[in-house]
């Protein structure tokens, strides 16, 4: 009997990602970044898959307001501050930011303002915060799909979460400064 080599298993190679760029002035701003732990690393991560989620983005946008006007409360926000259909290239913009590869003072300062918007009609944190969810499963379904390998997806899900928790605390900040601001001066 001819001897036989141990089977091996095919591994897929890990594509070369080009490292995304962290360029923001504020030193204190800088330090709560790393403290989360996002990476330039985590950005060209992101980057990289960016058009396969920018594909996913009309269904992500459907699943986003859906859940949205499917709920009494946030439903009567955006019916009394705008539409759907005006906010649906807000989202897309918004998204299309997140995944474009650079932290900067630009992208800081939007992620500022989008909190300050929310403290002015009176979004509580927690809807907001729980909207983060529909983003991150929609675009780790689109990265599911078109990864060559687990690592692959296991890696975008670990950079993407990262970016997600920033994302999240820049504007929550924000939101809570404007709030105690408003709160402070009355």
């Amino acid at each position: 009997m001819p001897f036989l080599a141990p089977f091996k298993a095919r591994t897929v190679p890990m594509p070369v990602i080009n490292r995304g760029v962290i360029n923001v002035t504020d030193p204190a701003t800088r330090e709560r970044i790393d403290f989360l732990g996002v990476t330039e690393h985590d950005l060209g991560v992101v980057r990289h898959w960016q058009s396969v989620c920018m594909d996913a983005c009309d269904d992500m946008v459907e699943a986003f307001y859906g859940k949205i006007m499917g709920q009494r409360d946030t439903r009567a926000i955006i019916s009394e501050h705008t539409t759907v259909e005006r906010q649906r290239p807000m989202i897309t913009r918004y998204l299309k930011t997140m995944l474009n590869g650079t932290i900067d003072d630009e992208y800081l300062a939007y992620r500022r303002k989008v909190g300050q918007i929310h403290d002015r009609i009176d979004l509580d944190s927690n809807w907001f915060v729980a909207m983060y969810e529909v983003i991150r499963e929609h675009m780790l379904r689109a990265v599911r799909t078109a990864a060559r390998s687990t690592a692959e997806h296991e890696q975008f899900g670990e950079a993407f979460g990262r970016l997600l928790q920033l994302d999240i605390a820049v504007v929550i900040t924000a939101l809570t400064t404007s709030r105690q601001g408003r709160l402070n001066s009355t």
